[in-house]
């Protein structure tokens, strides 16, 4: 667990020292154009971190969650909700019930994928692969594309 703890790390301070040496470049955006770039960048880098056998499949299941918590807190400041509380992944996925923007399929959806994301964000590495990883990056670009156009029609 130790080790892929490290793993997740390195990766995340190579893509902070290149970063810093402006070999790549964080996007900030407008909050109408979040999902769009969770959906582009951030799932490229999570298909280019599965696709590099040294990469523990925990640092691209991290990062697939993180796009997917990116793009729902978005969604939230587009419709001008808010939530209060503790901030997460299921916290936003329930506004956005509560506003009708999302269905109860969607809200499985999303709890799934959050499962997902905690088991790798709290070292249960041995219930990750990389087919999962693979699989969940699907899942997450098939829901921000459902959560895309849940929002424009909530608008």
């Amino acid at each position: 667990m130790e080790s892929g703890a490290h793993a997740i790390g390195d990766v995340i301070m190579e893509w902070i020292r290149m970063v810093r040496a402006g070999q790549a470049k964080p996007r900030r955006v407008e909050t109408l154009q979040t999902r769009a770039v969770s959906s582009t960048d951030l799932l490229e880098q999570v298909r280019a971190l599965n696709q590099d056998e040294q990469v523990v499949p925990a640092a691209p299941i991290l990062l697939a969650g993180a796009a997917l918590e990116i793009a729902l807190r978005a969604a939230i400041e587009e419709i001008g909700r808010t939530v209060d509380g503790r901030r997460s992944i299921d916290a936003y996925a329930q506004e956005l019930r509560r506003a009708e923007v999302l269905n109860k399929q969607d809200i499985k959806d999303v709890t799934q994928i959050a499962g997902l994301r905690n088991n790798a964000a709290h070292g249960e590495f041995d219930l990750l692969s990389r087919e999962r990883a693979g699989l969940m990056e699907q899942q997450v670009n098939l829901f921000l594309a459902r959560l895309d156009e849940a929002v424009q029609q909530a608008i």
